[in-house]
């Protein structure tokens, strides 16, 4: 009987799908830039004085820090959010707060305190910071990390400030306006922290903080925000200010990443994380509102970069055997979409299509098994080809086929007889095919396959023989290759069907290979069998 499975892969094409473009300094062609509405309506577009952030040099301020792993805390976040809390050595609590509409797709996370961390310019204090991981996940709206540092701050003295990597171009992190608590808003990993200092002290080294322009915008922003907060002010006090500032950034970085969000996969991924964190950001200053022009312009940008990413993800599949990434990148599209409020009924059919053409596969299997029982002995050889298809019911993908085991060679041999053995068949079934995918490189952000965990059945063969004993020739029963195997393979059994691991992942033409040979004590006898699985991708 078949058994079917969703295909679940984790990580981090997902998060791919929704970051890594954001610290890439290079600006796509203006040329055919679509229109982008005004920030607020009613409103024009006018000057400030960021001019800087524009057009200053990259020369991002650097951080030396040391990690306390051994405080490390991780959990598995579903789509629906979660809370994570790390307590640092010295007694700091960071709470991580993700909401239900931030993540595209469930997503490992983790916070490590930081130990030490030197190079601050505007303070000489300890510092209270966390490294939030993966580096570069992006999210659909706001995630609240909460620091309670060891020693108490002053209101006036905080000084709210995040990096990349590995402490890597400091920037100003925009707080939440609560003056009691020290919170910080994030729409992107990697770590944020608060000191003891003044914000007059950031004056010497703002045009050095956030190193790109995005993150520039986002610190000089911050500075007003966390200024605002010390001086028990509102945002709406700063409505005009802030106003101009992103009106700025709208027609000098929104528009042309819109204009070229059809050009690539990369591209489009840019213009939405552009389009998404623009609209997030109105919406925490209260310069917008849920009928904001801005969503339009986030559902036809995600439709095109939705086409343009589930083709080159299915290129990658077919011609470099990249077989893991295809449905979380579909799966994770469709989120955006919904969360968004897009029509996703065209990515919805483009996507299985993809999928079904991708993972396409063939099974090769060989295995000859054989008993002896004293002087008697059977042996069976059986070799199948299985063509495994992926089928998509709703969003679930399951990955099997069937086809004929072939009874390649059977020989008997009785002691005293002439035996006549005759071959026989069977069905060879794949129940699910599932990929266990590697998260953890440092090299391989996306992940890779590690292993494979195949479910089959091997089926019931039907071999045969007749034997001439001192003029005696009554028909016997046959030990079967499908006995042999069964016994063979006693420890891969569980009540769903066989299980096949530990596979050489080859990653080409030639996908993955497993080779055994098992040999079991049975009473007044042994069994040995010996074979191989060769696993080949054949997409569409």
């Amino acid at each position: 009987m078949k058994r079917r499975l969703l295909f679940s892969v984790l990580v981090l094409f997902a998060l791919a799908a929704i970051s890594g473009c954001a610290s890439d300094s290079s600006e796509p062609t203006t040329s055919g830039a679509t229109s982008v509405p005004p920030v607020l309506s009613g409103t024009t577009s006018q000057p400030t004085d960021l001019a800087w952030i524009y057009d200053t040099p990259y020369d991002p301020i650097n951080l030396t820090i040391t990690l306390d792993e051994s405080h490390q805390a991780e959990a598995v976040i579903p789509v629906e959010g979660g809370i994570l809390t790390a307590t640092g050595l010295d007694g700091t609590t960071y709470t991580l707060e993700i909401p239900p509409d931030a993540l595209p797709v469930e997503t490992h996370i983790s916070l490590t305190p930081v130990e030490n961390l030197a190079g601050l310019p505007f303070s000489d204090e300890k510092a209270y910071a966390v490294q939030l991981a993966p580096e570069g996940l992006a999210f659909l709206n706001f995630v609240t990390l909460t620091i309670i540092p060891a020693q108490d701050i002053q209101l006036g003295e905080q000084i709210m400030f995040g990096f990349q990597a590995d402490g890597q171009a400091l920037s100003l992190t925009m707080p939440g306006m609560d003056p009691g608590s020290i919170q910080i808003q994030l729409l992107h990993f990697s770590g944020a922290g608060v000191s003891k200092g003044l914000l007059a002290d950031t004056e010497a080294v703002r045009r050095r903080l956030g190193g790109e322009v995005e993150a520039r915008l986002e610190s000089a922003i911050a500075a007003a925000l966390q200024q605002a907060r010390q001086d028990g002010q509102s945002v709406e006090s700063l409505a005009a200010t802030l106003q101009g500032y992103l009106n700025e950034y709208m027609e000098k970085v929104v528009k042309p990443r819109v204009a070229a969000a059809g050009e690539s996969c990369a591209a489009g991924r840019l213009a939405i994380e552009t389009l998404l964190r623009a609209e997030r950001t109105l919406a925490l200053l209260g310069l917008s509102s849920e009928d904001s022009s801005l969503r339009s312009q986030l559902a036809d940008v995600i439709g095109t970069m939705s086409e343009v990413c589930m083709k080159e993800e299915y290129e990658l599949c077919r011609d470099d055997h990249i077989v893991h990434r295809i449905v979380t990148a579909w799966l994770t599209l469709l989120r955006q979409m919904q969360l968004i409020g897009a029509d996703s009924s065209g990515l919805e059919q483009q996507g299985r299509e993809y999928v079904e053409k991708c993972l396409r596969f063939e099974l090769e299997l060989d295995s000859t098994a054989l008993t002896q029982f004293g002087p008697a002995l059977f042996e069976s050889r059986v070799t199948s080809k299985v063509s495994l298809q992926a089928t998509v019911n709703g969003f679930e993908v399951t990955i099997e086929g069937e086809a004929p085991a072939y009874n390649e060679s059977f020989t008997v041999t009785l002691p005293g007889c002439t035996t006549e053995p005759t071959r026989g068949g069977g069905t060879f079934s794949v129940l699910r095919l599932n990929f266990d995918i590697d998260t953890t490189s440092v090299e391989d952000k996306l992940g890779f396959v590690r292993d494979l965990r195949l479910l089959y059945e091997p089926g019931t063969t039907s071999e045969t023989f007749t034997m001439t004993c001192a003029g005696f020739s009554p028909p016997a029963p046959a030990v079967l290759w499908s006995e042999l195997f069964v016994v063979a393979h006693e420890d891969d059994m569980s009540s769903e069907g066989f299980l096949a691991q530990g596979w050489e992942i080859l990653a080409e033409e030639l996908f993955a290979t497993k080779e055994w040979n098992e040999t079991k004590n049975v009473e007044g006898g042994t069994v040995t069998e010996n074979g191989s699985f060769n696993l080949y991708h054949r997409p569409q």
